[in-house]
Parts: structure tokens; sequence; C-alpha cells
């Protein structure tokens, strides 16, 4: 073919498709470069940095060959659209085919209807009808049925309130929920965890505060407060059939500060033989970094401190309802506008993620999706000697009523689920040498879960969130494996 014979049209299409290439070759560089992850090796790093920058001067070359190769630049224009095509085929295949669409956040916080209709797709692959309500549409519900229901509130909400809560016209911070009520806690394997709370706004069967001693308490976060299985399932009502005066101080969102304070406020005068203090990696020190910029909570580490909350429990329900009825009325008011920008979002992410070719680098292994290049804020070693603090304060409680003090470490799904760990997850080793230096029992559910041969298995649907009825069933077990080694306690049977 002569480039003379060739078509002025066909000429302007070839370098129209060659400039074209080049420039989408630099933009996929430029996003590759800011993108905050962590390449999976040298292979990605060639495929991420040397390709597209190599591809880019090439095209660009190729767009200004002389007059005599300008059958050279057509077929080339021609081999690239048809090999783009392809790829971009490839990619759309697979994120079409895909059955795992549901991102990688929690399954419990579905905002619009494009992460519905994913987890529903999800779930059915385990044989599972998923609720999809939200918590607001379980709670009108509810209340349609003549139920008077609220959500979950923990500390961690009402730190972030600007004008927090007032009892008596003093600034107070409860650390657990409205009392005798209807709670809807989440919902991760299909349905929604509902319970009643107890007469302190815990997650107890009635009559446990009318006790006069106990035997076990357990103060955690989420985990603890039995997220996001059954009541009779969750793995401190299992360790209540071996040992029935166990109280549950668990509350979504507490972090070692507001465990400090729980234990403090609600448990010497029950003077437990064993607290067990469960620790969850993923987000303790998240959660302390905010706790420690409280005006309340700092002052737990200070022997003689107390809100009185426990005697307050009444004043506590009316100010948190009131709170409640004012969020529920400014949640009705956002919900659609919320559920409209979150699909105009995840419309965006979805078109980015076929234009960088998402789906198809996933099935390349071509990068490490859960690693973060960025060190986290909480790896900071002043929140180690925080942490230091509050399990000094909380021993030293505890010993002084005789009792004995565990620290339940709990893995997170990203230490299974991922091939490059956060930066927060190397706290694991300083962790666990610092209790042991405090010469506290540690209870290390890692090797346990490490183990069981699938740990993602011990997860909602395998994917991210709390531990399933197995996964609080293994917790369980080796909890009353390990008081029953130290012999503290005798249970039933």
């Amino acid at each position: 073919m002569q480039a003379e014979k060739i078509p002025e049209r066909a000429l302007r299409l070839a370098n129209v498709v060659l400039s074209g290439g080049a420039l989408l070759c630099v933009l996929l560089l430029v996003y590759f470069s800011t993108e905050k992850k962590h390449l999976a090796g040298p292979s990605s790093i060639a495929v991420y940095y040397v390709l597209p920058a190599a591809m880019a001067v090439l095209l660009l070359a190729f767009s200004r060959l002389k007059q005599a190769y300008q059958a050279y630049k057509v077929n080339l224009a021609i081999a690239c659209l048809s090999t783009a095509i392809s790829i971009y085929a490839v990619e759309l295949f697979l994120a079409v085919s895909n059955l795992e669409i549901f991102p990688p956040g929690p399954i419990f916080e579905v905002r619009n209807q494009a992460q519905k209709d994913a987890v529903v797709k999800l779930a059915k692959r385990f044989g599972v009808d998923f609720d999809t309500r939200s918590k607001l549409q379980v709670i009108g519900d509810l209340e349609k049925q003549g139920i008077d229901a609220v959500p979950v509130i923990g500390p961690k909400i009402l730190i972030e309130e600007p004008d927090g809560i007032r009892i008596g016209g003093a600034e107070t911070l409860p650390l657990a929920g409205i009392a005798n009520k209807t709670t809807v806690l989440c919902n991760e394997g299909g349905r929604y965890v509902i319970y009643k709370s107890d007469e302190h706004g815990f997650h107890n069967p009635p009559g446990f505060w009318n006790l006069d001693s106990l035997d076990i308490a357990a103060v955690g976060d989420s985990f603890a407060h039995g997220g996001c299985v059954p009541s009779e399932r969750n793995f401190v009502a299992l360790i209540r059939e071996r040992f029935p005066r166990t109280l549950n101080l668990g509350v979504s969102g507490h972090g070692p500060l507001a465990e400090l304070a729980t234990l403090k406020e609600y448990l010497p005068r029950f003077k437990p033989k064993i607290v067990l203090w469960f620790y969850f990696e993923e987000n303790d020190f998240v959660d302390l970094s905010s706790e420690k910029n409280n005006r309340l909570l700092p002052g737990y580490l200070q022997e003689n401190f107390s809100q009185l909350l426990f005697s307050k429990q009444r004043q506590i329900d009316l100010a948190l309802e009131e709170y409640v009825q004012k969020e529920k009325a400014s949640e009705i008011a956002e919900e659609q506008e919320r559920q409209r920008d979150a699909d105009r979002v995840i419309s965006f992410n979805r078109m980015m993620s076929i234009m960088t070719l998402s789906a198809l680098r996933g099935k390349l292994n071509l990068l490490d999706p859960g690693a973060q290049a960025e060190r986290s804020p909480e790896f900071d070693e002043t929140n180690l000697d925080l942490l230091r603090e509050i399990l000094v304060e909380a021993k030293r409680e505890i010993s002084g009523w005789g009792g004995t003090l565990y620290f339940v470490y709990l893995p997170a799904w990203e230490r299974y689920g991922m091939s490059r760990l956060p930066d927060l997850f190397q706290l694991r080793v300083p962790v666990l040498a610092l209790v042991s230096n405090l010469d506290i029992a540690v209870i290390d559910l890692h090797p346990r879960l490490e183990a069981y041969g699938d740990a993602l298995a011990l997860f909602p649907f395998r994917r991210f969130g709390h531990y399933n009825e197995i996964g609080h069933r293994l917790v369980a077990d080796e909890v009353l494996k390990a008081i029953a080694l130290r012999g503290a306690i005798q249970g039933n049977g």
C-alpha cells in the first residue's frame, strides 16, 4: 500500500486514534501514580508505570510518521483500536458477571438501590433471603405494629454531637442505650438483630441488675454487643450458657476509654470474678483517637472520677429519647436526598472502575486491593501509651475487688481477606506485648482463627464485617477454655 493512495479521512482517523491512545495512556499513568494503593510486585510496577509511559511515547511517535510510512500508521491505529475494544470488552464482561459487586465496606451500611441489588445477589449465592430495609424502615415497621423501637445509641455517636447531652444542666456522656426498649442493632447475615434492652440500656436478659454479684462481665464494642447474630448466639450469650451470671456491657462504637468508663460506672457494685476485655484490632485505636479528645472520657483515668450514670438512668432515658426523636426527623428528611447522591456516586465509581480496568487488574492480581500507602494516623506511640494507662487503671479497679482481667484479642476480616495489611494492623505485636508486660491474662483469637483453615468462612458471606454464628461460637469456646485452664470460677456442668 502506498501512502499517497491512503484516503485522507483514514489518515485523520488514524491520527485521532493514535493521539487519543497516547492521551489515555498518560491519563492512566497519572491515575495510577496518584492512586493510594500498594502494587503487588515488580510485574505490576511495569504494567502500571513503564507500560503506559512507553505506549504514550510510542503512539505519539507513530502519529508523526513521515509520508512514506503512513500505511504503518493506519495499520497500527487499527491494531490499537481493536486491542482497546477487546480489552474493554473483557473488562465489561468481568464487571457485569462478577457476582460479588457489593463494595468492600460493611454490608450493614447498604444505602442505595444498586447496593441493595448487589447484596441480595450475593446473599442468594449462600441461600439467604436478605432483608434490605434500612434501620429507619425497620423501626417504622415496628412502630406500625405498636412497638416502640429505637436504634442502637452509643457514645461514639454522641461524642460527635456538637451540643452533646445535658442532664441537670451538666454535660453528660451516656455509655449505653435507652433502658427497657426494643432496640434495632444491625443486619449482616440477612436478618436484623432486634432485642429488648435491659434496665440500663445494655444487651442482657432482664433481671441481671438485681443480682448481688457476678461471675463474669464483658466490655467491648459491637462484637461484644452482639453484632450481628441473634441475641442467644453471640459469644457473650454463649459464655452465659456455662456461667449464667454473665453480664454484657458491650456497646457498638465503644473504644478503650469508653470501655474503661463503663467498667468503672457499672461493675464495682457487683465485683465480678472475671472481666473480659474484648479488644478489636480493626478500630479500637481509631476510636481511641477520638475518645481521648472528649471532655469527659479521659477523666476515667483518675481513680475516683464518675458521672454517676447508674443512678441517672431515668434522666438518661429522657435525654436519649429526645435525641432519637430529633435525629429521626432529620434522618427522614435527608434519606431520599442521600440515596440520590449515593446513586450518583456509585454510578461515577463504576464508570471509573471500568475506565481504569479494575476488574481485569484484580483478575490478573496486579494490585493489592486492601493496602493503604499512607501511614494510619492511629499508628501512634502516644495511643499505645494511652492504652497502657487505660489497662493499668482497669486492672487496678478490678484487682481492688479481687477480680481478674482477661484481654481478649479479636482479629479483623482484613487479616485474612487481604494479602497486604494496613499499617494499623502492625500494632498487634506491640499491643499484645504491652498487655503481657502488665501481667494481664491474654486470650489471642488470631491463632485460633488461622488454625480454622478457612477464616473467611467465619464472616458473613465471607465478606468484611463481624463474625458470623460460627465465629461467635469459636470465640466463646476459646474464652471458656482459657477460663477453665486458670480455674478461676466453676460453671454449670
